[in-house]
């Protein structure tokens, strides 16, 4: 089984600027996807997991 130890969401605006944040928990990151997706000019966003070793 696998264990998160935190996600890094990356965002990407139409400008070329990319942002990058980092949760620690689901509602974290829930929170911050909605966030994104009340942005203007968001192209796409990306998460990643990262596992503990």
């Amino acid at each position: 089984m696998k264990n998160i130890d935190h996600f890094v969401i990356r965002t990407y605006l139409e400008d070329g600027e990319i942002w990058e944040t980092i949760r620690h928990t689901r509602e974290g990151l829930t929170a911050c996807i909605q966030s994104i997706w009340n942005t203007e000019g968001v192209v796409r966003f990306t998460v990643e997991e990262k596992v503990s070793a």
